[in-house]
Protein backbone atom coordinates (compact mmCIF):
# COMPACT_ATOMS: atom_id res chain seq x y z
CA UNK A 1 0.00 0.00 0.00
CA UNK A 2 1.43 3.07 -1.08
CA UNK A 3 1.37 5.81 1.86
CA UNK A 4 -0.06 9.22 1.32
CA UNK A 5 2.50 12.54 1.25
CA UNK A 6 0.92 15.81 1.92
CA UNK A 7 2.78 19.27 0.83
CA UNK A 8 5.05 21.09 3.04
CA UNK A 9 5.67 24.69 3.23
CA UNK A 10 7.73 27.34 4.92
CA UNK A 11 7.23 30.80 5.74
CA UNK A 12 10.01 32.65 6.08
CA UNK A 13 11.37 36.42 5.80
CA UNK A 14 14.60 38.79 5.92
CA UNK A 15 13.38 40.41 9.20
CA UNK A 16 11.02 40.14 11.93
CA UNK A 17 7.62 41.45 12.12
CA UNK A 18 6.56 40.85 8.19
CA UNK A 19 3.39 38.61 8.90
CA UNK A 20 5.20 35.04 9.37
CA UNK A 21 2.90 34.11 11.75
CA UNK A 22 -0.16 35.65 11.12
CA UNK A 23 -0.05 34.16 7.33
CA UNK A 24 0.75 30.70 8.57
CA UNK A 25 -2.52 30.49 10.54
CA UNK A 26 -4.46 32.48 7.91
CA UNK A 27 -3.26 29.74 5.82
CA UNK A 28 -3.85 26.37 7.94
CA UNK A 29 -7.76 28.46 8.80
CA UNK A 30 -7.91 27.83 4.78
CA UNK A 31 -6.76 24.29 4.48
CA UNK A 32 -8.70 23.46 7.17
CA UNK A 33 -11.79 24.92 5.26
CA UNK A 34 -11.31 22.63 1.98
CA UNK A 35 -11.21 19.52 4.31
CA UNK A 36 -7.22 19.41 4.74
CA UNK A 37 -5.50 17.76 8.07
CA UNK A 38 -2.94 20.62 8.92
CA UNK A 39 -0.05 20.54 11.19
CA UNK A 40 1.55 24.00 12.06
CA UNK A 41 5.23 23.27 13.34
CA UNK A 42 6.84 26.37 14.97
CA UNK A 43 10.59 26.63 14.01
CA UNK A 44 11.42 29.72 15.88
CA UNK A 45 13.25 27.67 18.27
CA UNK A 46 14.41 30.57 20.44
CA UNK A 47 11.56 32.34 20.85
CA UNK A 48 8.74 30.67 19.38
CA UNK A 49 5.06 32.33 19.34
CA UNK A 50 2.60 30.13 17.87
CA UNK A 51 1.37 28.98 20.98
CA UNK A 52 0.86 32.53 21.99
CA UNK A 53 -0.95 33.94 19.35
CA UNK A 54 -3.14 31.14 19.42
CA UNK A 55 -3.78 31.15 22.86
CA UNK A 56 -2.83 27.19 23.38
CA UNK A 57 -0.64 26.16 26.82
CA UNK A 58 1.81 23.12 25.73
CA UNK A 59 3.42 20.39 27.83
CA UNK A 60 5.29 18.82 24.44
CA UNK A 61 7.49 20.46 21.94
CA UNK A 62 9.89 19.91 18.90
CA UNK A 63 11.86 19.13 21.60
CA UNK A 64 10.23 16.29 22.99
CA UNK A 65 10.06 14.97 19.62
CA UNK A 66 13.61 15.51 18.81
CA UNK A 67 14.69 13.56 21.90
CA UNK A 68 12.26 10.81 21.25
CA UNK A 69 13.97 10.66 18.20
CA UNK A 70 17.04 10.40 19.24
CA UNK A 71 16.01 7.82 21.52
CA UNK A 72 13.94 5.43 19.44
CA UNK A 73 10.72 6.36 21.55
CA UNK A 74 9.02 8.36 18.47
CA UNK A 75 5.63 6.48 17.48
CA UNK A 76 3.81 9.10 16.60
CA UNK A 77 2.99 13.17 16.44
CA UNK A 78 -0.50 12.71 18.35
CA UNK A 79 1.39 12.61 22.11
CA UNK A 80 3.13 15.74 21.06
CA UNK A 81 0.77 18.10 19.44
CA UNK A 82 -1.91 20.42 20.52
CA UNK A 83 -5.40 20.46 18.73
CA UNK A 84 -5.88 24.19 18.21
CA UNK A 85 -9.05 22.76 15.76
CA UNK A 86 -10.81 20.41 13.85
CA UNK A 87 -7.65 19.19 11.92
CA UNK A 88 -5.51 21.82 12.95
CA UNK A 89 -2.48 20.79 15.21
CA UNK A 90 0.44 22.76 16.34
CA UNK A 91 3.88 21.30 17.28
CA UNK A 92 5.40 24.11 19.55
CA UNK A 93 8.64 25.86 19.86
CA UNK A 94 10.55 24.85 23.73
CA UNK A 95 8.88 26.96 26.43
CA UNK A 96 12.70 26.71 27.71
CA UNK A 97 15.06 28.47 25.16
CA UNK A 98 17.89 26.02 26.58
CA UNK A 99 16.31 23.22 25.05
CA UNK A 100 16.43 24.49 21.60
CA UNK A 101 20.16 23.93 22.08
CA UNK A 102 20.07 20.51 22.59
CA UNK A 103 17.86 19.80 19.44
CA UNK A 104 20.13 18.04 16.63
CA UNK A 105 19.56 19.16 13.15
CA UNK A 106 19.35 16.05 11.37
CA UNK A 107 16.16 15.69 13.46
CA UNK A 108 14.43 18.95 12.12
CA UNK A 109 14.85 16.81 8.58
CA UNK A 110 13.09 13.54 10.21
CA UNK A 111 10.54 15.62 11.87
CA UNK A 112 9.44 17.39 8.65
CA UNK A 113 9.59 14.04 6.65
CA UNK A 114 7.41 12.46 8.70
CA UNK A 115 4.96 15.15 9.21
CA UNK A 116 4.49 14.78 5.94
CA UNK A 117 3.07 11.37 6.06
CA UNK A 118 0.63 12.09 8.65
CA UNK A 119 -1.22 15.47 7.78
CA UNK A 120 -2.10 16.94 4.08
CA UNK A 121 -0.62 20.26 4.80
CA UNK A 122 2.57 20.71 7.24
CA UNK A 123 3.15 24.65 7.84
CA UNK A 124 6.71 25.78 9.33
CA UNK A 125 6.88 28.78 10.86
CA UNK A 126 10.84 29.77 11.07
CA UNK A 127 12.31 33.09 12.67
CA UNK A 128 14.35 35.50 10.05
CA UNK A 129 18.09 33.85 11.16
CA UNK A 130 19.87 31.96 8.74
CA UNK A 131 19.88 29.23 11.45
CA UNK A 132 21.30 25.55 10.86
CA UNK A 133 17.71 24.88 11.72
CA UNK A 134 16.83 26.99 9.22
CA UNK A 135 18.49 25.85 6.46
CA UNK A 136 17.99 22.90 7.32
CA UNK A 137 13.91 22.98 6.84
CA UNK A 138 14.36 25.51 3.90
CA UNK A 139 16.05 22.48 1.93
CA UNK A 140 13.56 20.07 3.01
CA UNK A 141 10.15 21.73 2.56
CA UNK A 142 7.88 21.52 -1.00
CA UNK A 143 7.79 25.25 -0.96
CA UNK A 144 9.14 28.31 0.69
CA UNK A 145 6.88 31.41 1.08
CA UNK A 146 9.26 34.54 1.34
CA UNK A 147 7.64 37.10 2.95
CA UNK A 148 8.68 40.37 2.20
CA UNK A 149 7.79 44.01 2.56
CA UNK A 150 10.40 46.00 0.39
CA UNK A 151 12.92 45.80 -2.49
CA UNK A 152 16.16 45.12 0.11
CA UNK A 153 14.15 41.67 0.90
CA UNK A 154 14.07 41.16 -2.35
CA UNK A 155 17.80 41.23 -2.57
CA UNK A 156 18.12 39.20 -0.03
CA UNK A 157 15.81 36.36 -1.33
CA UNK A 158 18.50 35.86 -3.94
CA UNK A 159 21.33 35.67 -1.32
CA UNK A 160 19.14 33.42 0.42
CA UNK A 161 19.04 31.08 -2.37
CA UNK A 162 22.44 30.90 -2.90
CA UNK A 163 23.33 29.42 0.58
CA UNK A 164 20.45 27.04 0.28
CA UNK A 165 21.90 25.35 -2.69
CA UNK A 166 25.33 25.39 -1.37
CA UNK A 167 24.42 24.16 1.46
CA UNK A 168 22.13 21.27 -0.63
CA UNK A 169 24.69 20.64 -2.05
CA UNK A 170 27.78 19.86 0.42
CA UNK A 171 25.22 18.87 3.53
CA UNK A 172 22.65 16.69 1.48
Amino acid sequence: MKLKKGKSLCFFSAKGGVGKTTNLINLAGIFQQLGKKVLMIDLDLYSGGLANALNKPFDMSIYNVADDFLNNRFENFEKYVVRVAESIDLLCAPKDPRDASKIQIRYIEDIISNAVFNYDVVLVDMNHALTDFNLMALSVVDQINFITTNYNSIKFLFYIYIIINFYYIFFS
